[in-house]
């Protein structure tokens, strides 16, 4: 199969390196994209010149006439996501998006945990982005790869680039290619934001976690897979 890896930045590779290289010692096709190829956090690799796998163009962002719109939409949603009870005890998740919310969105800031108009709020802006069509700068960029399998992580994410992985899903979508979504860490589900396009198939670490991407981002539980942790592969070498 040819399976394309979209990963945010260099930095997955720590978390899905092991992942990417069986796979193509297997004989699979594996190409990687990452969203954004400068950022190298700590422990951050990549696969340049590996011989293995390819690197190839970071997928293009969405260029939508109303792009302004949708990135408000989402911004929204992620915001109202934190409204919910569940995450009271949380309050710094809630704060540390507030700076995304610009002129009259920044009224939101206003309502109180919990409250109906939050959880209605959160319906609405998640049911107006099932609304937002697939790009198509996206669509074509992503046909031209030809990949069986999509896979992207984070997916979910405070920044509009973490976002528009959103669109990669309903790229696939479009262009008839199943999608995967793979929790990166043990924090993504509860604190990097709100799945905002369903996945064909969810991959998670444990029960937890399969419990959260249900409860909380009403992923089908049917389609959420628990693998394991792939960060923690190279400890059963050492």
């Amino acid at each position: 199969m040819r399976i394309l890896f979209q990963l945010a930045s260099p930095a997955y590779v720590r978390i899905y390196g092991s992942t990417i290289r069986l796979l193509a010692e297997r004989g699979h096709d594996v190409a990687v994209s990452y969203d954004d190829p400068g950022k190298r956090g700590r422990g951050a690799t990549s696969f340049d010149g590996s011989g293995v796998v390819g690197v190839v163009e970071p997928l293009p962002p969405a260029s939508r006439r109303y792009e302004g719109a949708v990135e408000r939409l989402r911004a929204t949603s992620d915001y109202l996501h934190y409204l919910d009870p569940r995450f009271a005890d949380a309050p710094y998740l809630r704060r540390r998006l507030e700076r995304n919310l610009d002129g009259t969105l920044h009224r939101l800031t206003g309502l109180p945990y919990g409250s109906r108009a939050g959880r209605a709020g959160l319906a609405v802006t998640l049911g107006l982005e099932r609304f937002v069509p697939a790009d198509v700068s996206v669509s074509s960029a992503l046909a031209d790869l030809r990949p069986d399998v999509v896979f992207v992580s984070p997916l979910i994410g405070r920044s509009s680039r973490n976002r528009r992985q959103t669109d990669t899903v309903k790229a696939a979508r479009r262009i008839g290619v199943p999608s995967v979504f793979g929790v990166g860490s043990w924090d993504h589900l509860t604190t990097k934001g709100v799945v905002k396009a369903r996945p064909d198939a969810t991959l998670v670490w444990n029960e937890l976690q399969r419990r959260d991407a249900a409860e909380l981002h009403s992923v089908p539980r049917e389609s959420v897979v628990v693998t394991g942790a792939q960060l923690f592969d190279p400890w059963f070498d050492r």
